[in-house]
């Protein structure tokens, strides 16, 4: 059976959850608010921000809360952000999904106003597949809104949503951080491709190991590319 969030075993989950955010911080996809949550293996519950005003570059495991199922918290004075029910509903719709990240994502947000598909442009993104569009653009507030962005998400890994940002979904606070610094990226070269030509898709399949294996291997370098750098990363640098 998982420890309570109380356990003190659990310090390492929170501060990965804290350096998540910290790493989105730097890579620009939280410029001032964006959270990440993660649900220990075989828990009703899970590990997320707290509803803060405080720099998000600075925030600490300190920071970081348990919340049941219903966006409660467990064993704190503080409150998960108002858009916990990001995390709620599609933690309920997908057993499978252990981490999530909301973050806004500058150029993948254009995307998303103009209703412009993204496509599998790059090596290094082609691994996240489809990213279908949630239409409303209000903050996710409500059960209901989650379970409608849940719906929208369906069995995809990344979802727009319309004119206000980006959500991730994966195994590990590692994965969803890799998914949106790609998922941003592959957003970048396809605008900057679609003003010299028409951007030409990458056919993945009986190929998905391949890309997956690439993922991974950006997944890792870009952790651990984190766990000493002080200014932000050089993938979000292009003009």
């Amino acid at each position: 059976m998982t420890q309570r969030p109380n356990d003190p075993s659990h310090l390492a989950d929170r501060e990965r959850v804290a350096k998540g955010i910290r790493v989105l911080v730097r890579e620009g996809l939280v410029p001032n608010a964006g959270h990440i949550s993660y649900r220990p293996a075989g828990a009703d519950w899970f590990w997320t921000a707290r509803h803060v005003h405080i720099g998000l570059d600075s925030i600490g495991p300190g920071d970081i809360i348990a919340s049941d199922m219903q966006g409660r918290a467990i064993d704190s004075p503080w409150e998960a952000s108002g858009e916990r029910f990001i995390y709620t509903e599609i933690f309920a719709r997908r057993p499978e999904v252990r981490a999530i990240a909301h973050f806004h994502p500058r150029m993948a947000t254009v995307f998303s106003v103009v209703g412009r598909r993204l496509l599998p442009v790059l090596m290094l993104a082609a691994h996240i597949g489809e990213v279908p569009q949630y239409e409303k653009p209000e903050p996710v507030e409500s059960a209901a809104d989650g379970q409608a962005l849940a719906t929208a998400l369906g069995k995809a890994k990344a979802v727009l949503m319309r004119s206000h940002g980006a959500v991730t979904v994966g195994q590990s606070v590692e994965e969803v951080c890799a998914l949106a610094v790609m998922l941003e990226e592959s957003a970048r070269t396809q605008y900057q491709a679609s003003l010299i030509g028409e951007p030409r898709a990458i056919e993945t399949k009986g190929r998905e190991a391949v890309f997956a294996g690439a993922f991974k291997h950006f997944q890792d370098v870009l952790w651990d590319h984190h766990n000493l750098a002080k200014e932000n990363s050089p993938f979000l640098q292009q003009g």
